[in-house]
């Protein structure tokens, strides 16, 4: 504050006859013996605009939010969030009070009301003057954080454990679950490989449980090959998994329920390493099996008949998807086209109406139209298909298909001329694809040709 005063007095001086020469050098020197002086201010209210240089600064905001512990019964609940509290901060950087401005849950607030009062700040400054001022502080809340350092100290409590018995292959097992949760796979096969070593295998006498524990570390160590992309050793894995299950004389029930899984995890590496065939058994095994995982079976099954081209199980799979996900219009949408393009036109057109009447969407509408009229066109129903083709023009009157499928409509009709016109058209629309291809060659067949 001396040093702004000091300067205004240099520029002042400046000005003749303001003040005389000794008049300024006493002045001068006042100003610069003067200390930084803070001026009594009016407590702002809270929305209050006050005009700084520069914010608070919090100091010690880490530490404050380390000191924060996450409530028990937030992390039971699931709760996560940013608590955000509005601080007063004094002209010395000390807390005065706050008010709440976003809450989360009870207990998140609570245990951040409960140290906001420890914050420490450089205070607001204008023009090199320290001001109140209220400041927002948030408090992030995030499970993952929470889990994380649960597994970690999961995996020292384990460590320890093991220091001591180191051939306790249930210990070696729970550990590599740990490293699996954490994404450290490389960890976890060394530990399912080591419980697999210590393993009294199939002396059941001695210990009963440990032929199961010998199925979840093949079955475990397998998951770990899946996410390092290492499927042949996974596929091993799940092999060996599920041949100690089928051994196994005794039922155990989590074995019994984790077996469906083991074969869907089979199948699923079968499908990522494109051993189709393969993959299509495990998965039909496993709906057999089980209608637990029919939900997780049917998705994977799509992805295997578009990479087979096969339509049939195209058109099969899409009424599992719709069972799991009943109010999915697309998904009739899907199965109505593979239905189409097996033959199973009632089928399809039942689908395609469903579509039309239950989305929202104008061009899934349009597209549900026209599948219908191709439908109808093929089964030579011509009214029906008319009746489909005005309503997907009516949607949107240049739509390059609906007017091919026109094309084809006035051909059955009887109508040539009209037909090489309409068809025409879609491919001054733009009409692509396998459709264009056959447009171009329905005109240069029936119409005399195509010219762009």
């Amino acid at each position: 504050m001396g040093f702004i005063l000091a300067k205004r007095l240099l520029h002042l001086r400046g000005q003749k006859d303001f003040i005389t020469m000794k008049q300024f050098l006493l002045l001068l020197l006042c100003a610069l013996l003067m200390p930084t002086v803070i001026f009594a201010q009016t407590e702002p209210e809270i929305d209050e605009f006050v005009y700084v240089d520069k914010e608070p600064v919090p100091v010690n905001l880490n530490e404050v939010r380390q000191s924060i512990e996450y409530p028990a019964s937030a992390v039971e609940k699931g709760i996560e969030g940013t608590v955000v509290v509005r601080v007063l901060v004094d002209q010395e950087g000390h807390y005065v009070k706050h008010q709440l401005v976003k809450s989360v849950s009870p207990e998140l607030d609570a245990a951040v009301v409960a140290r906001v009062s420890d914050l420490e700040f450089e205070p607001a400054l204008k023009n090199e003057i320290s001001l109140m001022y209220w400041f927002n502080v948030p408090f992030p809340f995030r499970l993952v954080d929470e889990q994380v350092q649960a597994l970690e100290d999961k995996i020292e409590e384990l460590t320890e454990e093991l220091d001591v018995n180191r051939d306790d292959y249930i210990l070696w097992q729970r550990r590599g679950v740990v490293y699996n949760q954490m994404g450290n796979y490389e960890s976890a096969i060394v530990d399912f490989t080591e419980s697999l070593s210590v393993n009294p295998r199939k002396n059941k006498r001695k210990k009963p449980e440990s032929y199961a524990y010998l199925f979840y570390a093949y079955y475990s160590r397998g998951i770990s090959y899946t996410q390092m992309e290492a499927y042949e050793e996974a596929i091993e894995d799940f092999t060996s998994a599920i041949e100690i299950a089928g051994e196994m004389k005794g039922q155990d029930s989590t074995v019994t329920s984790t077996l469906h899984q083991a074969i869907w995890e089979r199948g699923y590496v079968y499908a990522l390493d494109e051993q189709y065939d393969l993959a299509r058994t495990d998965l039909n095994r496993v709906l057999e099996l089980s209608d637990t995982l029919d939900c997780q079976v049917y998705p994977l099954l799509a992805d295997i008949g578009l990479a087979q081209d096969d339509f049939e199980l195209l058109a099969s799979t899409y009424t599992g998807l719709i069972s799991c996900s009943p109010d999915e219009w697309n998904l009739y949408y899907s199965r109505g086209f593979y239905r189409s393009e097996i033959g199973e036109y009632d089928g399809a057109i039942s689908d395609m109406e469903v579509v039309a009447e239950k989305t929202k969407s104008f061009p899934i509408q349009v597209a549900a139209y026209n599948r219908m009229a191709y439908c109808y066109i093929m089964q030579k129903n011509w009214d029906a298909a008319e009746f489909a083709l005005m309503q997907a023009l009516d949607l949107n009157a240049v739509n390059q298909l609906s007017h091919y499928y026109k094309g084809l409509l006035l051909e059955g009709q009887g109508k040539p001329d009209e037909a090489c016109a309409s068809v025409r058209k879609s491919l001054y629309f733009g009409l692509e694809g396998p459709e264009g291809d056959a447009a171009i060659e329905f005109l240069n067949e029936r119409c005399g040709g195509w010219e762009e």
